[in-house]
């Protein structure tokens, strides 16, 4: 062999290598998988401390809503029980026990008319309730209504309150 085949072997056998060797950093994602795993359930659970005691403290307990049934004939639930139309605003009120943030749903019949629902809503926003719910069935949307996009915009109520239209689960 001559002197220049030997100089490019020895060349050729001392060239870095070009493969990463993965298995350090596995074994340092291992460990640090480990860490994360043991700590984690440390961290979530918080600190155990003895709470005071309070005579005057509430439950954070959500209440459930008040719910108004008006008929297509005009009668007027509060709850289960039958109510004048023009006594609903004290019924609730005195059903919220103070609490003007309570939820006030009204379910009216398809065939109530319009004016009914509206002095209904009329009496209890006067109240100072401003949480009320229409509450209504899903329907499917018909054709005609969903070609149009030239509907204006909903505006305010004209009672002031924040009103909101809801569905009914099926």
């Amino acid at each position: 062999m001559n002197s220049s085949s030997m100089l490019r072997s020895k060349v050729g056998a001392h060239r870095p290598q070009a493969d990463i060797n993965v298995t350090p950093l596995v074994d340092v994602m291992l460990v640090l998988l480990i860490i994360f795993m043991v700590t984690a359930p440390m961290m979530s659970a918080g600190l155990a401390v003895k709470l005071p005691n309070a005579s005057a403290s509430q439950p954070l307990e959500p209440k459930a809503p008040i719910v108004v049934t008006l008929e297509r004939d005009g009668r007027v639930h509060l709850g289960s029980d039958e109510i004048a139309a023009d006594a609903v605003g004290e019924g609730v009120l005195a059903r919220v026990e103070g609490d003007l943030q309570r939820s006030v749903h009204i379910r009216a019949d398809r065939d109530t008319p319009h004016g009914a629902v509206v002095e209904v809503l009329n009496r209890i926003a006067g109240r100072g309730l401003t949480h009320i719910a229409i509450l209504t069935q899903h329907a499917a949307q018909p054709a005609a209504l969903s070609s149009q996009t030239d509907l204006p915009a909903p505006r305010q109520p004209w009672w002031g309150c924040d009103c909101h239209h809801r569905r009914v689960p099926e």
